[in-house]
Order: structure tokens, then C-alpha cells, then sequence
């Protein structure tokens, strides 16, 4: 008879993201997931079998939980409820982080071909939530725009920090948006709620 499995999947895969974050995908060893979660190196291959698996898993996972947040986000009317959405969107990046681990799983992302196809449905998702929010009348794209504005400034902020990461993204978000919407010029950036 099995035994009882101690630790949830998701328990599990909550524990090899927060060892992905810190190490980075190059030191992201089975045995770092073990030691993070409380099991042994041969409970997490019996059931995730190697560490590409577990990476693919951790993937599919993230892109349901990106899915869920953008589809409980409200939609708000006309440009400033496009503005309130991209504001949450923003803030909801994950910047405590040593910003250069995010470049190194995205790089990693690239080279296996799942995880490619993974990261590819992720942005989609966020590219058709900001479709969704746009008010009538905006120029055509405008979603891959704003998208290219967010992954633009991170860039930009990544290589130089100034300030905080949702600060300065939105801020280059806000200049766009004045553009695209030269009648409405209040798109001020609210402070983050502590």
C-alpha cells in the first residue's frame, strides 16, 4: 500500500519556485526542491520523475495562476479603467527578487522547447487581458503595444534601476497612454497599498 503523500504537489512546486528564484535555473538542483520542502531527493523523483519535469510543472502551474489573476481582475470603462488594470497588472510583478534571476529563467525559458511553449501562453494571456480592458476606439494593437511598454521598462530598469520597478514601469506606461489617449490626462500613479 502507498504511503500518504506528506507534502501537496502544490506544496511542492510552491517550494522548487521559491528555490528557482533564489538560485536561478543553473544551481536549481532536485536535491535544493528536497531540502526546501521537507522531502526526500527520491520522494520528489518518484513523483516528478527529473528536474525538467518539475520545471514544466512549476510552468503549467504558473501559467494557470497568471490566468485566474488576470480573469478575477475587474474591467474597468474607458481609459481609466484601462489605467487601474495596468496599474494592478504592474504591481503584481514580482520585484524582491534579484531582478537577474528573472533574465536567467527567462533565457532558460527559451532553450527548452515546453517551457517555450509555455512562456508563450503566459504572455499571450497577459497581451488578451489588457485586450479585454481596452476602451472603444483604441488604436489597433494597442494591446502589443502596452505589452512591449511593460517588458520594454523592465528591461530598461533591470539594466538600470532606479526606484522601484512598478514605479518606473508604469511611469513609461502612463506617457503611452497619455499618447494614445490625448484627451484624458490624468493617468497618475497611485501608490502601492501596504
Amino acid at each position: 500500500m502507498p504511503r500518504p503523500k506528506l507534502k501537496s504537489d502544490d506544496e511542492v512546486l510552491e517550494a522548487a519556485t521559491a528555490v528557482l528564484k533564489r538560485c536561478g535555473p543553473i544551481d536549481f538542483t532536485l536535491s535544493g526542491v528536497a531540502k526546501e520542502a521537507g522531502l526526500s531527493r527520491a520522494t520528489l523523483i518518484q513523483r516528478f520523475t527529473n528536474r525538467d519535469t518539475l520545471l514544466v510543472r512549476m510552468m503549467e502551474r504558473g501559467v494557470a495562476q497568471v490566468r485566474r489573476y488576470l480573469d478575477a481582475m475587474p474591467l474597468g470603462a474607458g481609459p481609466q479603467g484601462l489605467w487601474e488594470f495596468l496599474q494592478a497588472l504592474v504591481r503584481s510583478m514580482n520585484a524582491r527578487n534579484d531582478f537577474s534571476v528573472n533574465y536567467l529563467i527567462s533565457w532558460y525559458e527559451l532553450q527548452v522547447p515546453e517551457l517555450r511553449t509555455l512562456a508563450i501562453q503566459r504572455n499571450r494571456a497577459v497581451v488578451e487581458g489588457i485586450r479585454k480592458r481596452l476602451p472603444p476606439g483604441a488604436v489597433a494593437e494597442a494591446e502589443l503595444l502596452l505589452h512591449s511598454v511593460i517588458a520594454g521598462a523592465t528591461t530598461q530598469w533591470a539594466v538600470d534601476p532606479n526606484g522601484e520597478l512598478a514605479d518606473y514601469v508604469l511611469a513609461q506606461i502612463a506617457a503611452t497612454l497619455r499618447l494614445m489617449f490625448p484627451e484624458q490626462d490624468d493617468f497618475q500613479i497611485l501608490q502601492a497599498q501596504a
